[in-house]
């Protein structure tokens, strides 16, 4: 029994399928968001330093989520305090925001880091 396709259309579907499909190593690499490192171009539209970083909270949990709360918050290396402290941070000020672990807070500024610290890079601290 016979279905009336030629064998040349066959092919042609067959082959013109497995053409559009690229191969794994040209597919382009997903892009993933660092919630360790907060660039520029992510706090565009942002009031505060604070307001960046409430943007972040839905993304974050376990000792970043409590970091945001407790955590002491650093401007340009000088501690400023508690975290609300970067309300008085204009959004467009800020060149970058990193969530440092206990361990690299600790490295970096001495004790009294449990949850690490937030640290903030303005434009003219960079």
């Amino acid at each position: 029994m016979s279905i009336g396709i030629p064998a040349s259309a066959i092919l042609l579907l067959i082959f013109g399928a497995c053409a559009g499909t690229p191969a794994a190593s040209e597919r382009p690499a997903p892009v993933t968001l660092n919630y360790r490192h907060v660039t520029t171009s992510e706090v565009r539209n942002v009031v505060t330093a604070y307001d960046a970083l409430m943007k972040l909270r839905p993304y974050l949990s376990g000792w970043r989520a409590a970091l945001l709360v407790q955590g002491p918050a650093y401007l340009d290396d000088r501690r400023l305090g508690a975290p609300a402290q970067l309300r008085t941070v204009p959004g467009g000020a800020v060149w970058e925001i990193r969530l440092l672990e206990a361990a690299e807070a600790t490295a970096r500024f001495g004790t009294d880091h449990p949850l690490g610290a937030i640290v903030v890079v303005t434009r003219t601290g960079r």
